[in-house]
Parts: structure tokens; C-alpha cells; sequence
């Protein structure tokens, strides 16, 4: 196992969201002036950083997305104005946009969870859980739970039997203020079991 430390210095302070990494290539969303949020993807050879695309799909206050088969899937939102960004996917290689979903009613906070079967699972503040086709975006499945989701799903297995567990219940400022009031608190763990 080998360590290196990159050193690569930007004008703009990466914020929001972790970096993520896939082979030689690292994603970073960055907020040039503490509103929009720019994708920035780099490549990294030996010693050299060489920027390999930047754009305006991450182009919101906040950004929560995942790396999965050379895609990043994410949720783009803005709870500082009326804006509601969608569900996208976009390919790492390239930055072209793969597709996207817009998001109905308000903006969303929960993580993303991709699984070997080609399922994307997300949740939304007014409770849904939802079950999306990774390579359409299409709403395969939903569930309504009984408060705000903004956390991140997580997947296992028992006796064989693959299952998706997430928390649902509103929690932090953000989510919250997403909410607007309208949306029941409480806690609860929802589990389901993923049919083939």
C-alpha cells in the first residue's frame, strides 16, 4: 500500500463536500463565492495535478453525491432560496450529463446509496424513500415514512437476503429549515427487504 501527498492549490476553498476519488481522479465541489458550488474534477499523476473538466452540475449552496461505476450520482439543493435542484448522474471521465430528475416540492439533504443490483436509494424531507434505476434516474419504487429523511441509506445482508435500512426523522437546522414546519418530527429506523 502505497501513500503519496499531492499538493495542488486552488483559488477556491473546497467546502460542502468531501472529495471523492475514482482511480487517478479526484471530484472535488468547491464554492467560489460561498453560494454556487462548482464540480472540479483532477487528475493526479505521480506528482502532477492536472485539472480534467470543471462545470455547473454541482452548481448549488450544498451538494451531496456518490462515486459508483465511473458515475457520480447526487442530489443538487439550495435551502437559501426558492431554488430545487434535481437528481443527476454525469460521467467522471467526461462531465456530460447522463440525467437528470428534477425534485418536486422542496429540496432535499439525504445522502445517496448505490447498490451492485444497479438500485439507487435516496430520501427526500417530506418522508419518501425512494428506489431509483441508476442507469435512467426512473422512480422504480417509493415509500412513505413517517418524518423528514436526511440521512443516508445503508445496505447488508442476513441469511442471504439482501435488506436496505434508513433513518427517518428530522434533524439538524438545515433539514429542518427545509421543512418549514410542515413535516412531523420523530425517529424512526424503516428496514426493507430488496426483492429480486
Amino acid at each position: 500500500l502505497e501513500f503519496r501527498r499531492v499538493l495542488f492549490r486552488s483559488r477556491y476553498g473546497i467546502t460542502g463536500q468531501e472529495p471523492a476519488v475514482l482511480g487517478n481522479r479526484i471530484l472535488c465541489c468547491v464554492h467560489p463565492d460561498n453560494s454556487n458550488g462548482l464540480g472540479i474534477c483532477l487528475e493526479v499523476e505521480g506528482d502532477q495535478v492536472k485539472e480534467v473538466w470543471r462545470d455547473k452540475l454541482l452548481d448549488n449552496y450544498s451538494c451531496n453525491y456518490i462515486v459508483w461505476k465511473g458515475h457520480v450520482f447526487g442530489i443538487q439543493h439550495n435551502d437559501t432560496t426558492s431554488r430545487i435542484g434535481p437528481l443527476y448522474c454525469f460521467d467522471v471521465a467526461t462531465g456530460k450529463k447522463k440525467w437528470e430528475i428534477p425534485l418536486v416540492d422542496r429540496a432535499n439533504s439525504a445522502g445517496m446509496l448505490a447498490t451492485g443490483g444497479g438500485l439507487l436509494f435516496t430520501g427526500d424531507v417530506n418522508g419518501k424513500f425512494i428506489a431509483l434505476d441508476e442507469d435512467t434516474g426512473q422512480t422504480l419504487w417509493s415509500f412513505q415514512t413517517s418524518s423528514g429523511i436526511n440521512a443516508t441509506a445503508v445496505t447488508y445482508t442476513h441469511k442471504g437476503k439482501q435488506y436496505v435500512s434508513i433513518a427517518s426523522g428530522l434533524g439538524g437546522n438545515s433539514a429542518r429549515g427545509m421543512a418549514r414546519g410542515n413535516v412531523p418530527l420523530g425517529g424512526t429506523m424503516w428496514t426493507f427487504a430488496v426483492m429480486e
